[in-house]
């Protein structure tokens, strides 16, 4: 009898225990899921910082003093703000200041429209806001508060801080502070970044454990301010509550202490009615809040009352009956294992931040030691992974970014889940052949990337190279980067992994650029310095493969005239004509064109077909003749016809030099001029 009274009160205090470690352990997820939400955000800072290089840019800007800068200073600010206001949809507008610091293909933040972030600041050592009072900042961030700023400046890791609304208004609500200092060697503190959220994020994590937790879950900052209670609460502050009142005091202690004399087992108080409370307390990992738990007593011991509880003590009774004379055995080997194997299939379905418990001093508690250490090794990991794989998505997901990796053995590219693949409909494992054949490589870019893989096998060392790709349906063509990088393994040298980005904005503008410094922006032909580069390779390539070239010196006749007469409006309508007429018939298969001046244009031919006298003059008359038939002018509804005189030259009959043979063509033009214009002439032998 003694032993059967004794198991059932054993039961019990077991049961409640049970419970009361069940109720902890929801508690303390509702914690970790909040940690995770504060953690992720806070690595957005770093990753902001790293990514847009925002201590050369603040420096760059800081170390501009002069008032005859500070204009351009501020508007440099209003560009950084707006910039990192709309990362997720970059303007024309602020593409040159993005390109003035750093490269475009850089631009691997991205911010979803669904993102909770509401704004991304950066602010100076004073707590200033860039770019300051004249922009559209909101009041409440014109300067980060002092005691926070303090706190931010004296440590090396992301703070996070509760800002309470200042005012009534509806549009000022509460918010959390990320932010983080920007150091730089031999200069100290320049500044920081700094983004902030709705509190209803941390709201709504909390709100999802509370209605399924008994009890009520609160969380206070550093200042006793609720960032979260239950509905019926009226209170905004812990210090509105009477000061004799019991729970007030116990969270006005551990908040005085900035969380060091958090204790570790509940705190029992009474309330006005006499109920008596189990009180938790929580810290939040990298901030000064604290959370807090409380829970009736009675409310525990109303879950183990229950029928189904009570089918489970009749159980275990009957089994501590059947037990009686292996007492010993149950309490230090059964029981012990029974709870252990409960608690690791929770951890196994999800609950990773519960651990094991044995109280005795033997094997099972080095057991129990071993596997508590494993799993909080497994959970380090895991969400390093995992914070890694999401920031990876965000990117990956809206960006022209794709990651691979190359079998170099089977010559197999397994790309990764991406928008690249979707939109070029190639499979994400593919042959590196039929990948190039797809893509419709150029023999030259096929070239590079056997020669980058050769050089792979030979030497291990990373590859740059730049293909160009147009593949089936593509309107246009793209231009991307292919870096291959070898895993520094011994044990798997054969596996190759790499990223390649579209740089097609860059090559366009690149493009752009050249055709700007190469061309006559009149008449879109040679202009006189990329002319002369490309009639001295001429001759040069003639010269080794002893074939000819043929110049032909155009000069308008009367140009000034049409200036004086109709103005130079017309005159630049003219110029345009002529250029058209001109890269219609000199073909990049004969030759080339360039403006040497005004209205003096020269022609190169070297199909070595057309050089002669007979095919030269050909294509002198035809030019000659659609330059007769003219334009219109406003005053005319016929055609003003365009009257050139010719002079041409042949290399090596009338020299040997580029200056030579022009000078040669020149004065055969000129024979042109004074015998009547109009007409075309050969230099002579």
């Amino acid at each position: 009898m003694v032993t059967i009274v004794i198991g059932w009160y054993y039961y019990l205090a077991q049961a409640y225990e049970i419970q009361t470690q069940a109720t902890e352990a929801q508690v303390i997820s509702c914690q970790s899921d909040i940690q995770e939400y504060l953690i992720f955000y806070s690595n957005q800072l770093s990753f902001l910082e790293n990514t847009y290089n925002l201590a050369g840019q603040i420096q760059e800007i800081s170390q501009t003093s002069t008032d005859a800068y500070m204009i351009q200073r501020q508007k440099n600010y209003d560009t950084l703000y707006s910039a990192l206001k709309t990362i997720d949809n970059v303007s024309s507008n602020t593409l040159n200041f993005f390109e003035a610091f750093f490269l475009p293909q850089q631009l691997l933040y991205y911010r979803s429209p669904s993102s909770n972030i509401e704004q991304i600041v950066v602010f100076d050592p004073n707590g200033s806001i860039y770019p300051g009072q004249n922009s559209d900042v909101p009041n409440y961030t014109e300067r980060i508060p002092a005691d926070i700023l303090s706190v931010i400046l004296m440590s090396q890791v992301p703070q996070i801080h509760y800002l309470a609304a200042q005012s009534n208004n509806p549009k000022d609500h509460d918010r959390i502070l990320f932010a983080k200092n920007i150091v730089i060697d031999n200069v100290g503190i320049i500044g920081g970044v700094a983004l902030f959220i709705d509190a209803d994020v941390v709201r709504n994590v909390i709100m999802k454990k509370d209605s399924t937790t008994p009890g009520r879950i609160t969380l206070f900052s550093s200042k006793g301010e609720y960032i979260y209670k239950s509905s019926e609460h009226i209170f905004t502050s812990i210090y509105q509550l009477p000061p004799n009142n019991e729970y007030r005091s116990y969270v006005e202690n551990v908040l005085m202490q900035n969380g060091d004399a958090i204790p570790n087992r509940p705190t029992y108080f009474h309330n006005q009615s006499g109920q008596e409370l189990m009180l938790y307390f929580r810290g939040i990992t990298n901030t000064d809040w604290l959370m807090t738990h409380t829970v009736a007593t009675e409310e525990i011991a109303t879950g183990i009352t229950s029928p189904v509880w009570y089918l489970l003590g009749l159980t275990v009774f009957m089994l501590l009956m059947a037990m009686a004379l292996s007492h010993q055995f149950m309490k230090y080997v059964f029981i012990p294992l029974e709870r252990i194997t409960t608690k690791i299939g929770r951890i196994r379905n999800g609950e990773r931040f519960l651990r094991l418990y044995y109280p005795h001093n033997n094997e099972i508690r080095d057991l129990v030691t071993n596997f508590n250490t494993l799993v909080d090794e497994f959970n380090a990991m895991q969400k390093k992974a995992e914070t890694r794989l999401s920031q990876r998505k965000i990117i990956m997901d809206k960006s022209d970014i794709v990651l691979f990796e190359l079998e170099l053995d089977s010559m197999i590219i397994t790309f990764d889940d991406s928008m690249f693949i979707k939109t070029h409909g190639i499979p994400q494992i593919i042959h590196v052949n039929a990948y190039m054949k797809a893509m419709k490589y150029s023999v030259e870019d096929s070239e590079k990337l056997r020669i980058a893989l050769k050089r792979l096998r030979e030497k291990g060392t990373a590859q740059h190279i730049e293909v160009c790709i147009q593949p089936d349906g593509m309107p246009e063509p793209t231009w991307w980067t292919i870096d291959f990088l070898p895993v520094n393994d011994i044990n798997v040298t054969h596996i190759i992994s790499g990223v390649t980005i579209n740089v097609t904005a860059i090559k366009q503008e690149q493009i752009r650029f050249q055709s700007l410094a190469e061309f006559d922006t009149l008449c879109n032909i040679y202009n006189r310095s990329t002319l002369f580069d490309k009639m001295d390779r001429s001759l040069e390539n003639a010269a080794e493969n002893c074939e000819k070239v043929a110049f032909i010196f155009i000069d308008i006749d009367d140009f000034k005239q049409f200036n004086n007469k109709y103005g130079h409006e017309f005159g630049d309508r003219i110029i345009k004509f002529i250029g058209r007429v001109i890269r219609s018939e000199v073909t990049d298969d004969i030759g080339y064109a360039g403006r040497y001046g005004g209205d003096e244009f020269i022609l190169c031919i070297t199909d070595q077909d057309l050089i002669s006298c007979e095919k030269l003059l050909e294509i002198a008359e035809i030019i000659r003749n659609r330059l007769q038939v003219g334009i219109k002018t406003r005053e005319k509804t016929s055609n003003l016809p365009i009257l050139c005189s010719m002079g041409i030259s042949i290399y090596p009959e009338n020299g040997f030099l580029v200056e030579t043979l022009l000078d040669r063509a020149d004065k055969a033009m000129y024979h042109v001029k004074e015998t009547g214009k109009n007409g075309i002439f050969f230099a002579k032998v």
